[in-house]
């Protein structure tokens, strides 16, 4: 053994060797101490290099200098610092103060108060490069630096753990890392899994990413949430407190069955701050319940006067796997690769839905869609929503475009925009509009107000408060009904078509009755009625009435056509019946295939008679009976004929009077010729 020189130095151990220094003891075969102060290698083949008060005690173990290091491992190594220790082979502390590797072929650079140890195995393999307080309990973790950080868990999990920095971060997954961030944790099952930053976050799953952002939680395998505050993946409720200040949580309403004392609450308040926190007790008094919480893994600070959205982690669980979110404050997805891009409270619990952004959203149906807006739900199976607010697509395959307050409630349904607007039969169509309901299989609403379109592939293009049946088509206008099959009204007021393949061109209060009235049609006017009979026609005019098979009135004011295949053009108060005819004029009456061409109050009621105009003429024969024009004259019998004048009458059959006034003929033939002056 060699003593170099120094004080009070003394090497006992074979071939040991001191350099110098003062109270240093060599006591193992081959080892050395270069010098310093009271330094101790006891171990074969160890040295010291120099400081103070270092213990190297275990073969080939190496310490450069520093003060109060120890090396109690094989082929140890602490380059210096202060009250570093090693315990196991291989292991090495290159400088800091008091840490400590108890972990086979495991590192630590440097940092203060750093640890690798673990009470139930050997943490092997292990790197702490620096930082303050950190620990590593697994074999092959890392962490690069930060504070506080932790990889841990079971014998056989947790290996192969990295975090890079930050504070307070813990890994308890296989493979799994932390980049950095405040709180951030790994859980046992989190194989895989990684957290790049943020704070408070968790991954509960294997695979798991989370971006950043603050008390994000993925509890999804192979879940992605990009970052945002208090977005989860899994089963998971979002509660909106009321207040909170100092260490109470305020809630309007009874909600004390939704907690328990030591459920662990994740917190984000509006000023930007989370919190995780641990209820310590609760109560209720009409009409609030009170929350009273403590900080939960450190110690957290009082609540400031705030609102916070808050969810109950303890009685949260895991959803499907593939998940994403993508930022925003409060979403939820829980369906198997679900997605939500961002947005606030949105929630996503249908396999393979989608919600792109907005607020308090909710798609529940399999592969439903919500691209945007507020308070919109998507629950039937493929069903989509563009955007607006209050939104509804319950029907499989269903569509909302946007607006507010639509419902599309059956499959195929759809609904472009608008308001209020409901489609609930199989593939029926609102475009837009507001408080239109298209309720039949096919229909179809383009726009307007309170339009029902009820019967299968009916039609409403416009309009207010108008109706159809199925096959039935409304152009626009308003409270216009086509009620029965194949009927149609292309505008107006008030217009009513109750009979299969008939139709109204528009006006106001027209009306063809449900009465054998098939294939009629009323063009305009007010007030106008087909009351009975196939083929019927009105064209206009007001208050006009067709009671007859093919009948037709082409304009006027209180006509009547009331037998079949009679026509009155125009005038007033005119009535033609049974294949009659009234052109125009007023007070005329038309029976039995007769005609009367115009005037006022001329009656033709014989069979094939005539009137063609004048005033109060009678052609009343039983056949053929004519009256040109004239006043007040009178062809009763068959073939009987008046050209004109006033007062005549011709009641004898086959007679004739042309002209003149109080002529009369009867029983027998008389030709009476106006005389010519």
């Amino acid at each position: 053994s060699v003593v170099g020189g120094g004080l009070t130095n003394l090497a006992t151990g074979n071939r040991a060797f001191i350099g110098g220094g003062c109270g240093n003891t060599a006591s193992g075969c081959t080892s050395v101490i270069g010098g310093g102060y009271k330094n101790i290698v006891s171990g074969l083949f160890s040295s010291i290099v120099g400081g103070c008060i270092n213990t190297s005690s275990d073969s080939l173990s190496f310490i450069g200098g520093g003060r109060g290091n120890t090396t109690s491992g094989g082929a140890s190594i602490i380059g210096g610092g202060c009250c570093n220790k090693t315990t196991c082979i291989y292991s090495t502390i290159s400088g800091g103060r008091y840490n400590c590797v108890c972990g086979t072929d495991s590192t630590i650079g440097g940092g203060i108060s750093n640890c690798i140890t673990s009470s139930v195995m050997n943490p092997s393999r292990s790197v702490i490069a620096g930082g303050n307080n950190n620990k590593i309990c697994q074999s092959y973790g890392f962490i690069g630096g930060g504070r506080c950080n932790q990889i841990s868990g079971s014998t056989g999990v947790g290996e192969d753990g990295v975090i890079a920095g930050g504070v307070l971060n813990k890994t308890y997954g296989v493979r799994s890392a932390i980049l950095g961030g405040c709180g951030n944790c790994l859980g046992l099952n989190s194989y895989g899994g990684g957290i790049v930053s943020g704070n408070n976050n968790r991954v509960a799953e294997p695979f798991g990413v989370i971006g950043g952002g603050s008390v994000n939680v993925s509890c999804s395998p192979h879940s992605i949430i990009g970052g945002g505050a208090l977005n989860f993946i899994g089963n998971s409720e979002v509660l909106s407190a009321y207040s909170a200040n100092t260490c109470t949580i305020q809630f309007l309403g009874n909600l004390s069955s939704s907690f328990s004392v030591n459920d662990l609450l994740l917190t984000y308040d509006n000023l930007g701050c989370s919190r995780n926190v641990v209820v310590t007790g609760f109560t209720y008094a009409y009409p609030y319940t009170n929350l009273f919480v403590t900080g939960a893994t450190v110690s957290v600070g009082a609540f400031p006067s705030s609102q916070p959205l808050l969810r109950n982690f303890t009685t949260s669980s895991g959803g499907f796997c593939r998940g994403f979110i993508g930022g925003g404050i409060g979403n939820t997805a829980s369906g198997n690769t679900s997605t939500i891009g961002g947005g606030s409270q949105n929630t996503v619990s249908g396999d393979f839905s989608f919600i792109g952004g907005g607020t308090l959203n909710v798609a529940t149906g399999q592969t439903s869609t919500i691209v945007a807006g507020s308070k919109n739900t998507s629950s039937g199976n493929f069903s989509f929503i563009g955007g607006g607010s209050g939104n509804i697509a319950s029907g499989n395959c269903s569509f909302v475009g946007g607006g507010c307050k639509n419902t599309a409630s059956s499959q195929y349904s759809t609904v472009g925009g608008g308001q209020s607007n409901t489609s609930s039969c199989f593939r029926s169509t609102i475009a837009g509009g507001l408080s239109n309901t298209s309720s039949g299989a096919y229909s179809f609403i383009g726009a307007g107000c309170c339009n029902i379109a009820s019967g299968n592939t009916s039609t409403i293009a416009g309009g207010c408060k108008n109706v159809t049946s199925a096959l039935s088509f409304v152009g626009g206008g308003s409270t216009n009904c086509a009620i029965s099959n194949c009927s149609s009204i292309v505008g107006g007021s008030g217009n009513t078509v109750s009979s299969v393949f008939s139709t109204i061109g528009g006006g106001k209060s027209n009306y063809i009755s449900s009465y054998y009235t098939k294939y009629s049609s009323i063009v305009g006017g007010q007030s106008n009625c087909v009351g009975y009979g196939y083929h019927s026609f009105i064209g206009g005019g007001c208050c006009n009435i067709v009671y007859g098979t093919s009948s037709s009135i082409i304009g006027g004011r209180k006509n009547t056509a009331c037998g079949s295949y009679s026509i009155i053009s125009n005038g007033f108060c005119n009535c033609a019946r049974n294949i009659s005819f009234v052109g125009t004029g007023v007070c005329h009456l038309s029976c039995n295939s007769s005609f009367v061409g115009g005037g006022c109050n001329n009656l033709a009621y014989g069979q094939y008679s005539f009137v063609g105009g004048g005033r109060s003429n009678v052609a009343s024969g039983k056949n053929y009976s004519t009256v040109v024009g004239g006043l007040s004259n009178s062809a009763t019998t068959n073939y009987s004929s008046i050209v004109g004048g006033s007062k005549n009458i011709s009641s004898s059959d086959n007679s004739f009077i042309g002209g003149g006034g109080q002529n009369i003929i009867q029983n027998y033939i008389i030709l009476v010729i106006p005389k010519i002056s």
